[in-house]
């Protein structure tokens, strides 16, 4: 069902990629393209995520949208394989988790505005593009 609902909003916005889009690479390669940018969740706490074009991360935690106090800050590298987005952390500001960890996220949509995903503890949130 997951799945379902995916490729459903993908189709939403097929039609807004590149004409150069390659067929081979399936729905990974084309939500790999989508990501790419700047992202906003929050209000409280606010947080702001840069996935760039060549696979790195880098994120930062506010404690709220007024942006003057930082909780976290991270970075590192991202990849998407069966329609799940990890994040591989290389430095985390305070120590909160070790460098090599982990993340993985479900990706429940994603468009050119929203992207809807499913934390590791089974919540589901959204980030919102600002770029």
């Amino acid at each position: 069902m997951r799945y379902l609902i995916l490729i459903l909003s993908l189709c939403s916005v097929i039609l807004t990629c590149p004409r150069s889009l390659p067929a081979e690479g399936g729905l990974d390669r084309l939500l790999r393209i989508l990501i790419v940018g700047q992202w906003e969740q929050g209000p409280r706490p606010y947080g702001i995520s840069n996935f760039s074009e060549d696979g790195h991360y880098e994120a930062t935690l506010y404690k709220s949208g007024d942006q003057k106090e930082i909780l976290v800050r991270l970075s590192g590298t991202w990849r998407i394989e069966d329609a799940r987005l990890h994040v591989i952390l290389s430095e985390v500001i305070p120590p909160l988790f070790d460098s090599g960890t982990v993340i993985v996220e479900d990706m429940v949509s994603i468009n050119g505005r929203e992207m809807v995903l499913i934390d590791p503890q089974g919540k589901e949130y959204s980030k919102i593009r600002i770029d």
